[in-house]
């Protein structure tokens, strides 16, 4: 079953809810208005009872006895709705006029005698009855019918029973009303959602806004909230698809840069397996394979290592490191590289250079810079120095090979770009060791020094 729309809804719960109240309100009006009537019906036939004692009184001096001076009073006083009443402890009864049902009414009245105000009934009908002493052995009673009294209560009922559902219905029409005012910025929330959602599905990154609103209420909260998220929806989508992108080119040069060592792989393999080959035709397979498999392993672990940059910040465990000595490590450890043979490596401006930072992509970042030194800038040496001002330290690589044109300086940076494609390498390192300086909080940059060549900073945060 289809949910009824939320206006309707909550026009429901306020029809139900000014109901209640509605109702009991109305029990409560009815209860004090009833209240109020009867004692104004009390109120007034007490007053009869009162004059009538007063009356009698007055008149008490003229006559003989109480009786007598009550059997003048009775008749004295006439009204049109109420009888009264003189009862003799012996039984005798004197009315005020003609009464037809007080041969019914009468008896009852001795039971009452220390009432003041009491209800009777005679022949089915109801009395409201006030009584006074008047002498020793006289009682005088007023009697008044209720039918009055209970003709106004039932007016009472009646408009209540009937203008409580009227006034329900008017309620609820101006409940539905509201609710449709009110949730009408939740419509153009819902509007502007689909709005965008189209939006996305064109692709654009540029999206519908909703109008501002003047009130700070929920509502007026809603609408700020999704206008933010609108703003903040096109950069981050520009964000995932210039990602993607990235990716897609990433994969798709990958594929490139191992297409050529999976092949040279097979290639030998195959010859290495050819029955009739010279035994050192096999060595130099294998050897070939070796150093292939050596190159790939290389590559895949950069590849991974990048994929993990693109994916998330790795945590890192930061050390204490000195930078003079990760540099003089690396110069020992690349030192070994077949490149180095006949070059000079140098450890200048030595400086300790603390930072904190991972030392093993520190280390490895270090290590790229020499190593491409050492390839790209044949046969000239290598000088590696560490500084430091107290805000930053630092490791610079410098050598005397061609250099790098100004247009090509941030584009070594890239993936897979390699200036000189007759050099060996994959075009990952240079673009590892930036990340690891900016995943550390710091930079990597290439100036020409003067009298030519390349000058690599890596600088990091001073510990």
């Amino acid at each position: 079953m289809k949910p009824l729309p939320l206006r309707w809804r909550l026009t429901a719960w306020f029809v139900l809810g000014f109901g209640l109240l509605l109702g009991a309100a109305a029990l409560g009006l009815h209860a004090w208005l009833a209240r109020s009537y009867r004692a104004q019906f009390d109120r007034e036939l007490d007053r009869s009872a009162g004059a009538l004692q007063e009356l009698h009184r007055q008149e008490r001096e003229y006559f003989p006895d109480d009786w007598s001076a009550a059997e003048h009073a009775v008749q004295e006083l006439l009204f049109e709705d109420r009888v009264f009443v003189a009862l003799r402890s012996d039984g005798t009864t004197m009315t005020s006029r003609g009464f037809s049902l007080v041969d019914r009414l009468v008896p009852q009245l001795p039971a009452h005698a220390g009432d003041t105000l009491f209800d009777v009934t005679a022949g089915g009908v109801p009395f409201r009855v006030a009584h006074r002493p008047l002498g020793s052995d006289v009682s005088a009673f007023v009697v008044l019918s209720r039918a009055s009294l209970d003709q106004r209560l039932a007016r009472l009922r009646t408009a209540l029973a009937g203008g409580l559902p009227l006034v329900l219905v008017l309620g609820g029409l101006l409940g539905a009303a509201g609710a449709r005012r009110a949730l009408r910025p939740v419509a153009q929330v819902a509007a502007a959602a689909g709005a965008v959602a189209r939006e996305v599905h064109e692709g654009r990154d540029t999206f519908t806004r909703l109008p501002p609103t003047p009130l700070q209420d929920e509502l007026g909260l809603l609408t700020g909230a999704v206008n933010e998220l609108v703003d903040r929806l096109g950069p981050a989508l520009r964000k995932e698809r210039a990602l993607v992108a990235a990716q897609r080119d990433f994969l798709a040069s990958a594929a490139h840069e191992l297409r050529m060592p999976v092949t040279i792989l097979r290639s030998e393999a195959e010859v290495a397996l050819e029955g009739d080959a010279a035994p050192g035709a096999h060595r130099d397979a294998l050897r070939r394979i070796a150093e292939e498999a050596e190159q790939l392993s290389v590559l895949v672990n950069d590849l991974l290592l990048l994929a993990r940059a693109d994916s998330v910040a790795p945590e890192i465990q930061p050390e204490r490191l000195f930078m003079d000595d990760l540099a003089a490590r690396v110069l020992q450890r690349v030192g070994r590289h077949p490149a180095a043979r006949g070059r000079e490596l140098r450890l200048e401006k030595f400086d300790p250079a603390p930072v904190r930072g991972d030392p093993t992509l520190v280390e490895r970042a270090l290590a790229v810079l020499v190593h491409n030194a050492l390839i790209h800038a044949a046969p000239s040496d290598v000088v590696v120095g560490s500084g430091s001002d107290g805000t930053t330290a630092w490791v610079e690589v410098t050598d005397r090979g061609p250099g790098v044109p100004p247009e090509e300086r941030e584009r070594v940076f890239e993936r897979f770009v390699r200036l000189d494609g007759s050099t060996p390498g994959t075009g990952l390192g240079l673009p590892i060791a930036r990340w690891i300086a900016r995943l550390h909080g710091g930079t990597l940059t290439l100036e020409s020094p003067p009298g030519g060549g390349s000058r690599f900073t890596f600088r990091l945060p001073a510990a």
